[in-house]
C-alpha cells in the first residue's frame, strides 16, 4: 500500500509530505512518489493510490475489498509478528502461467477431469499468495496423500514457453514416479517404504 513520509530540512522542518508506492503494485515497475506541501493533502492522495490497489485485487481475484486503517498500538496488540508483518509498500503482483494439475492413478492412467487441464492459463497473482514466483518457470511431481495412490503433476511461472517445456517434464516425472507410490504398497499388502 501507498505511504507518506515527511520531508525534512537541514534543520530538521517538515518541509513537505511524499507518498510513495509500487507502479502497478509491481517492484520490478519502481516505485511512484507524488509530493504534497500539507500533510492533508498526502493522506488524501495515499488513500486514492490504496483505493486503487484494492480496484485492481477485486478485479484480480474477484469479491468485495475493504481498506482499514489502524493504530501501530492496535496493530503490536493483534497481530501475530506485529510490527514486522506490516508492509511499508504494495506488494508485488505478477502474471503467471499455469497448466495443470493433471492426476495420475498408480499405474500411470491420467485421472484427470476437464479438458483444459493441458491448456495455458494466466492470471495475476500477489506476492503473498500461493503460486506466486519470480520464475521463468518452476513445476512439481507429487504423490497425493490417501489411499487413491494418485500422482499430481503441475507447471507455473513467468514465461509461457517455459511453463510449457516445464510442464512436460512433470508429467515425465510424474508418470515415472506413480508405480512408486506408497499407498500401492499398503494397498496390496505389502509393506509401505518412507
Amino acid at each position: 500500500m501507498a505511504y507518506v513520509t515527511p520531508r525534512r530540512n537541514s534543520a530538521g522542518q517538515i518541509t513537505s509530505y511524499q507518498v510513495k508506492w509500487n507502479i502497478g503494485g509491481k517492484r520490478a515497475a519502481g516505485q511512484g512518489t507524488e509530493l504534497f506541501d500539507d500533510e492533508e493533502s498526502a493522506e488524501v492522495f495515499k488513500q486514492a493510490v490504496n483505493e486503487r490497489t484494492a480496484a485492481l485485487w477485486a478485479k484480480d481475484v474477484g469479491g468485495a475489498v475493504r481498506i482499514e486503517t489502524w493504530s501501530l498500538e492496535w496493530w503490536k496488540r493483534q497481530v501475530l509478528g506485529g510490527v514486522h508483518e506490516v508492509r511499508s509498500s504494495v506488494p508485488d503482483r505478477v502474471w503467471v502461467w499455469s497448466v495443470g494439475p493433471v492426476v495420475y492413478g498408480g499405474d500411470g492412467t491420467e485421472l484427470s477431469a476437464g479438458q483444459d487441464v493441458h491448456e495455458l492459463r494466466g492470471r495475476w497473482v500477489w506476492e503473498f499468495e500461493p503460486g506466486y514466483t519470480e520464475e521463468p518457470a518452476q513445476s512439481r511431481a507429487e504423490w497425493r496423500p490417501g489411499p487413491g495412490a494418485e500422482t499430481e503433476a503441475e507447471a507455473w511461472g513467468l514465461e509461457q514457453e517455459a511453463v510449457r517445456a516445464a510442464y512436460e517434464q512433470a508429467r515425465t516425472d510424474a508418470l515415472r514416479i506413480c508405480s512408486l507410490n506408497p499407498a500401492l504398497a499398503v494397498s496390496d499388502g505389502r509393506e509401505a517404504v518412507t
